[in-house]
């Protein structure tokens, strides 16, 4: 009987580990099938007696080139300057692996980044490039944006400001920050200026952006300046200010509110009731003041010791009205009973 079921084991694990390696074996046939359409795909590209656009479109949808041949022959059209741009651009979009290990490779291709002349297609796929880079492996990379912080081109230009600002160049933060405090200064929009500064290590920026909550008319930028003070204790009273006017658009109110909670979470509960009496509230607002309550009360601190308050009645009101258009706000209302558990 022993060796009857070791026979049988043996025959179940035989069976299993060649479905395993039949599975392994049709894994390796599509890689190499896949390998050899794209080396015909290549081929096709490294083809001159054929037109621009098709040799373009037979390589475009793969990310790389395999064959060792085919991607010095991508490289050796990428530094040709009588090559079109548009093929000097696509070749280099499938041999950024090349750029990493050859040095003289990716300090001629920074040159091209760097430099406002380059040809437009060739230039904007550096761009891509370069981003994909961690800045270690580009030497002196650093003096380069400094330099592009002056750039004609906005996108290269905001680029390396995102760059410098993200690793603590203050240099370059300050720029942004006179920029924001004086148009005449300016080397960007507000909007992006903004975005940019919000990835600061230090939150030097905080008074200058809130300088253009307070001042800007262009609804976007006090959108944008919103969300950028966000955590500025400071900024609260103004803030509340804003999510409790009737006078400003939904999307303001709402960015308000949740700015406002980041920094001030308890406080922001104490505006709840408020927010759910006012019928010029968004239902947005309405469902995100009554989730600024779940977060704040769902915890077992709170419930141990709690009384039903006006907050509690609102929301019960809400939860009740089956008939509210808002199937979300009803949802999030039921949501807080279940969870706070408000005892009436």
């Amino acid at each position: 009987m022993k060796k009857y079921i070791i026979v049988i084991l043996c025959l179940l694990v035989g069976t299993f580990c060649f479905a395993q390696q039949a599975k392994r074996d049709s894994i390796l046939r599509s890689i190499e099938n896949y390998r050899a359409v794209v080396f015909k795909d290549a081929a096709t590209f490294l083809n001159a007696n054929l037109g621009n656009a098709e040799r373009i479109n037979a390589i475009r949808n793969h990310p790389l080139v395999y064959d060792e041949r085919q991607r010095a022959a991508f490289k050796s059209i990428v530094l040709n300057d009588n090559e079109a741009p548009e093929l000097r651009a696509m070749a280099l979009n499938k041999i950024y692996g090349e750029v990493e290990r050859d040095d003289k490779f990716l300090n001629e291709t920074v040159q091209w980044f760097a430099n406002p002349q380059t040809p437009k297609p060739l230039r904007d796929e550096t761009l891509n490039l370069i981003g994909n880079l961690s800045i270690s492996k580009v030497p002196r990379i650093l003096e380069v944006y400094h330099k592009m912080t002056n750039d004609p081109v906005p996108a290269f230009r905001e680029f390396a400001f995102a760059k410098l600002v993200v690793n603590g160049d203050a240099r370059a933060q300050q720029l942004l920050i006179n920029g924001l405090q004086n148009p005449a200064n300016r080397l960007m929009e507000p909007i992006p200026a903004m975005s940019i500064l919000s990835l600061a290590p230090k939150k030097d920026f905080y008074p200058a952006v809130l300088n253009v909550l307070q001042s800007s008319r262009n609804s976007d930028e006090r959108l944008v300046a919103i969300q950028t003070i966000e955590g500025y204790r400071q900024a609260k009273g103004i803030l509340a200010t804003i999510f409790m006017s009737p006078q400003e658009e939904s999307r303001i109110r709402e960015a308000a509110l949740v700015s406002f909670y980041s920094s001030n979470k308890a406080e922001a509960v104490g505006y709840v009731p408020q927010i759910l009496q006012d019928k010029s509230a968004s239902d947005n607002l309405r469902i995100m003041a009554i989730q600024v309550a779940i977060n704040e009360r769902k915890k077992m601190s709170y419930r141990k010791k709690a009384r039903t308050d006006d907050t509690d009645r609102q929301i019960k009101a809400i939860a009740d009205n089956k008939e509210n258009a808002n199937k979300d706000l009803v949802n999030t209302a039921q949501k807080y009973l279940l969870l706070v558990r408000p005892k009436f």
